[in-house]
């Protein structure tokens, strides 16, 4: 490969790169120079041996900063700029936030005169549709998000790869039963089976999306006879873990007037024949080193009939590569040494070109997909972001739902969308025989809340209890919260990892939660306090101006 032409691929890029980047590095290089001009009449000497009085310096400040106000407004906005307005919705592109999943979900919730809350959930849900069409759901996109949710959602495994987007609970039955999911969206053509327990229902005509009822849907709160800690809940597989939710309930610590519960689990880890398959694959000290694009591995095992079916991989990370760079990377990129720079004389002068684009004007991939597809036919595809993501989680541990299969899975195949090292500490298969999740469900509704009414910061009903229960609200926790039995405030426990729960002993009780933002009221009280003192000040340094 000549010089000449290295040289035009070079011009190519940074004349590409130049178009791309000109505009965000003259804003950043502006701001520096007005911060630095800011800091210059700031720190010039005072008066006496001033360049610039002090009211010379706040006029010349004030400038800066109304220079500096437009300067960003400007890169920000223009399309010389940073074109912020080109990211925004236009007015054809708007249909999305309403004719989506939720028009559906109304419709079919109207049609069955549903009063009571509750929740939906789906595959491929609309990101925030659930907050235009004021309904509940299990998916939001949020820069804010729910310690606790983000702590139940780790310890699940789902996955996911940005920490403030939650795309439900990946079709697993159990959890969004506990969520109190009545309803399931799943686009119109997905091979990918409802979840156990949903049938589908009678649509208005929107062929978009199919909605799924759960016959084994929980209401907002439900009841509990014994619990477990969350010490002994962590030495659990994901798997094992939401099959415990269902019969026991998960506190932080020892609770007092409450047994703690032992429960059976049915869910089994399934042994399985690993096998990579091609010759763009291979696995290398529990690593799948992948040097061709959509490579392929496959694992062989006998199932469990009537259950839903999983994959958990535990320690993941993922090391991509450039395909350029599997001739000339050295061992770190192709460890066993499969290209070589003698194959790369061997490539036709257009493949090279090819590859030399890619060298160039691409970098190196920073997410990459992975699709597990069992011999059902349901797949499931996951994003693995590196750290060179800026929403990277830190994520390693996953754990997949294949969905429910009458018969017993045969083999699973993942697909490696991405050239690279894709590392792991330990994959397992697992089953959950399904045949006691509806007694397990029926348990947790056998004594609930009633008469429920639901305003902005309060949720109160009435329950009857024959034996002391756990009360738990399909509410995320938060220190917000206040619980009153009967009229007296009590303790609000924090189960399941992400809801509440208050504890209750037999006979008929009242019962109310109340939300106040923590330290709303104390805030309220210092900002008027402050506000006070530097009126009195202000005014007393205006007299004193004054009599001068």
């Amino acid at each position: 490969m000549s010089c000449y032409f290295m040289l035009c691929l070079l011009a190519e890029y940074l004349q590409i790169g130049l178009r791309e980047s000109m505009a965000k590095t003259a804003n950043i290089f502006s701001s520096i120079v007005i911060a630095l001009l800011f800091l210059c009449v700031l720190f010039l000497p005072g008066d006496g041996k001033s360049i610039l009085s002090k009211q010379k310096k706040q006029r010349v400040g004030l400038l800066l900063l109304c220079i500096s106000l437009f300067n960003n407004c400007f890169w920000q906005n223009t399309a010389g700029g940073g074109n912020a307005v080109s990211t925004h919705k236009r007015i054809h592109e708007i249909a999305e936030l309403t004719d989506n999943e939720t028009l559906e979900v109304k419709h079919i919730a109207s049609t069955e005169n549903v009063q009571e809350f509750y929740r939906f959930s789906g595959d491929d849900l609309t990101t925030n549709a659930n907050i235009t069409a004021d309904m509940s759901s299990t998916q939001f996109y949020w820069s804010l998000a729910n310690p606790f949710t983000l702590k139940f959602r780790e310890k699940m495994e789902l996955m996911e790869s940005k920490p403030h987007k939650f795309t439900g609970y990946d079709g697993r039955a159990g959890l969004l039963a506990l969520s109190s999911v009545r309803y399931y969206s799943m686009p119109n053509g997905t091979n990918n089976p409802s979840p156990y327990g949903f049938s589908e229902t009678n649509s208005n005509g929107n062929t978009n999306y199919h909605i799924y009822r759960n016959d084994y849907a929980l209401p907002l709160s439900y009841t509990y006879d014994s619990y477990m800690t969350e010490d002994t809940w962590d030495r659990l597989s994901a798997v094992e873990k939401q099959e415990t939710m269902l019969k026991t309930c998960i506190l932080e610590g020892e609770q007092e007037g409450i047994a703690q519960g032992k429960p059976d689990l049915v869910s089994r880890e399934i042994d399985y024949k690993l096998t990579c398959k091609g010759d763009g694959i291979l696995l290398l000290d529990n690593a799948f080193v992948v040097t061709s694009a959509n490579a392929k591995a496959k694992l062989t095992f006998s199932g469990i009939q009537d259950s839903e079916n999983y994959l958990s991989i535990q320690g993941l990370a993922y090391k991509g590569t450039k395909a350029f760079e599997l001739y000339f990377g050295g061992d770190n990129v192709d460890p066993l040494d499969r290209y070589t720079r003698s194959d790369w004389e061997h490539i036709s002068e257009k493949n090279k070109k090819s590859l030399l684009q890619k060298q160039l004007l691409v970098d190196k991939p920073k997410t990459a997909d992975i699709t597990f597809k069992l011999s059902t036919g349901a797949s499931r595809t996951i994003t693995y972001d590196t750290p060179e993501v800026t929403s990277f989680n830190n994520r390693h541990d996953f754990t997949i739902n294949l969905g429910y299969s009458k018969k017993a899975a045969k083999s699973m195949t993942i697909k490696f969308k991405n050239i690279g090292i894709y590392s792991f500490d330990s994959i397992q298969v697992a089953c959950q025989p399904m045949g006691t999740y509806k007694e397990q469900v029926e348990a947790r509704k056998a004594d609930t809340l009633e008469h429920v009414k639901i305003d902005a910061n309060t949720v109160t009903g009435s329950i009857f209890l024959k034996n002391p229960k756990l009360l738990c609200f399909a509410i995320p926790y938060s220190e917000g919260w206040e619980a009153y039995v009967d009229g007296e405030k009590a303790k609000v426990l924090r189960a399941n990892v992400q809801y509440m729960a208050v504890k209750l002993d037999e006979g008929e009780h009242e019962v109310r939660l109340v939300y106040a933002t923590p330290f709303l009221k104390e805030g309220a009280v210092i900002s008027a306090v402050s506000f006070v003192v530097f009126a009195a000040v202000a005014f007393w340094l205006e007299r004193r101006r004054k009599k001068r």
